[in-house]
């Protein structure tokens, strides 16, 4: 509750994410034998599930429901200024940019509510939003749909019809370009689709059968 009194926002998705966050932490309860702290491990997915089935139970709105479970899935942020810049758009692009400022809100006030913020804590992630900021400012592709090539125009280029390889290929197309924004060129990724393709050979669901 105290989570819930920090954050500042008016935000009802931040403030049911706020109330939600740790709904886990009893399923995943735990004891380190070395110390004989307790462990939460992986407490945001649980808590993530469990979220999703109150609200679907409680009849929330689809779209509300989503945004709320993303926020709690990822309200755990462990950022570290050893994190590369490929490391930050995947990990942006996990938790979704437009869901960015949520997270960081929930993750500034759960800090607050332990009433054990540390100086570090607090500077890591005002780190980690600056660097979000130059990257959403620098228009790097973060999604699909920010990449060069569409699935319609891989289709056409490749002779592919609609189906799961044009998907696996433009997955595989995002995380190259996450690694490297400058790839994100429409002749590059084309050559880089037709490299995958003989690369994905006998898995022929999408291909036409005279290719």
């Amino acid at each position: 509750m105290r989570t819930v009194d920090e954050v500042e926002s008016t935000s009802l998705p931040l403030r049911l994410a706020a109330l939600f966050h740790d709904v886990g932490k009893p399923d995943t309860r735990g004891i380190n034998p070395a110390t004989g702290d307790f462990t939460f491990h992986d407490h945001e997915i649980r808590g993530a599930e469990i979220t999703d089935n109150i609200m679907r139970r409680l009849k929330f709105p689809n779209e509300l429901r989503e945004r709320v479970v993303n926020i709690v899935r990822f309200h755990l942020v462990v950022y570290s200024e050893a994190w590369s810049d490929a490391a930050v758009r995947r990990w942006l692009t996990r938790v979704t940019p437009s869901a960015f400022p949520n997270i960081l809100d929930l993750a500034q006030a759960d800090i607050a509510a332990k009433g054990t913020a540390t100086d570090v804590q607090v500077s890591d992630l005002k780190a980690l939003a600056e660097r979000v900021q130059q990257m959403l400012a620098s228009n790097h592709a973060l999604t699909i749909k920010d990449l060069a090539v569409t699935g319609h125009q891989l289709m056409q280029e490749l002779d592919l019809v609609q189906g799961p390889l044009v998907g696996r290929i433009l997955r595989a197309l995002l995380d190259d370009v996450l690694e490297a924004p400058e790839r994100n060129e429409r002749e590059r990724l084309l050559e880089s689709a037709r490299e995958l393709l003989k690369s994905f050979a006998g898995k022929r669901d999408g291909r036409n059968e005279d290719t």
